[in-house]
């Protein structure tokens, strides 16, 4: 179940994991509008989370506010090219679910690595 967060910025409280380094979110996503309705926020650059350990989380929309567009997740470790996850969806729920099994994996990685 999604909480809604009136002030739009369910993105910006998400829980991201730990040891976070750097953090950029410009998605300020209202669930109360279809998403077609929102395609001047469906922009590349979402979601970046940089890890003190190298891993990288990087979420956006491609092509960016086109309504036949997707949302690409993808992590990667010290450079964006050794992407070690990557998955899009259409669906702005399974985008959440896919960021929290991304967040998962990177936190794993933030265990064995520290």
């Amino acid at each position: 179940m999604i909480i809604k967060n009136k002030n739009n910025m369910y993105f910006e409280i998400l829980y991201y994991g730990d040891n976070i380094k750097s953090k950029y979110i410009d998605f300020p996503f209202d669930f109360n509008m279809k998403l077609s309705k929102q395609l001047d926020l469906l922009k590349e650059d979402l979601i970046h989370i940089e890890y003190t350990n190298g891993y990288i989380l990087d979420v956006g929309y491609y092509p960016e506010f086109s309504p036949k567009g997707e949302f690409k997740i993808v992590v990667s470790k010290d450079i964006y090219d050794n992407q070690l996850i990557r998955c899009t969806t259409k669906d702005i729920n399974t985008l959440i679910e896919k960021i929290k099994v991304a967040v998962n994996f990177v936190n794993k990685g933030v265990k064995n690595h520290a």
